[in-house]
């Protein structure tokens, strides 16, 4: 009978053990399942508050990035270029400065054909020898180099660069313009656009057309930064 109770006795501690081992594993278990919940929830916030960051921004077109970045470059590019050929076209003008366009070789190569010249109005008896002046011979107006100046009769004897011989013809100091101060090649062309109607209204509208893109990057820009924030 006494070993038959200890045996009893030993059954029934195993019994309590094996309960305290499954009450264990189920706290585990359960606090293993709460962690995961907490981890899906911190997960899904995140994905939540990302989503909110980027709501309304369309996907897979990575070229919308940039696209405000670029349109501000071509503006501010074509402002520049209006400022380059506005400046030495115009302010001259302004200073009481002549300015003209080459149109043939004769003067090649110190001034090619379509450089503009800058004139600086001075007394024709001024102008020294080996100096380029511009001059009026009939209807046209002419840019050649002083050989010889003479004061005493009032005229000035001239040579193109690339001709052989000087001109046939003096120039009286009356139809002298002045003297070439400046020489800037290629502009020519865009100076006798400018000095008519018709190219200062096409020059306002290409002004214009810059400051609108330039509004524009900045529209798309402003956008994209309230949809990130939104």
């Amino acid at each position: 009978m006494g070993e038959l109770g200890e045996a009893e006795g030993v059954a029934a501690g195993g019994t309590q053990a094996a309960a305290d081992a499954v009450e264990t594993q189920m706290r585990a278990a359960s606090t293993r399942a709460a962690g995961a919940d907490a981890a899906a929830a911190q997960a899904g916030a995140a994905d939540a508050q990302a989503g909110g960051r980027t709501r309304g921004l369309p996907k897979g077109k990575g070229y919308l990035r940039w696209m405000p970045a670029a349109l501000r470059a071509i503006g501010f590019a074509m402002l520049l270029l209006a400022i380059v050929v506005l400046v030495p076209t115009a302010v001259p003008r302004v200073l009481g400065m002549d300015t003209f366009a080459i149109q043939t070789a004769s003067m090649a190569p110190t001034m090619p054909v379509g450089s503009l010249v800058l004139v600086q109005p001075v007394d024709a008896a001024d102008i020294p020898e080996g100096e380029a002046a511009a001059f009026h011979r009939g209807d046209s107006v002419v840019v050649h180099r002083v050989i010889t100046n003479q004061v005493v009769e009032g005229y000035l004897v001239t040579k193109g660069d690339a001709n052989q011989l000087e001109d046939q013809e003096p120039v009286p100091y009356p139809d002298v313009i002045g003297q070439v101060t400046y020489t800037i090649p290629y502009l020519g062309a865009f100076g006798e656009i400018l000095s008519t109607v018709t190219g200062k209204i096409y020059f306002a509208l290409f002004i214009v057309a810059a400051l609108l893109v330039i509004i524009l990057a900045n529209q798309q820009t402003a956008q994209r930064r309230y949809l990130t924030r939104s």
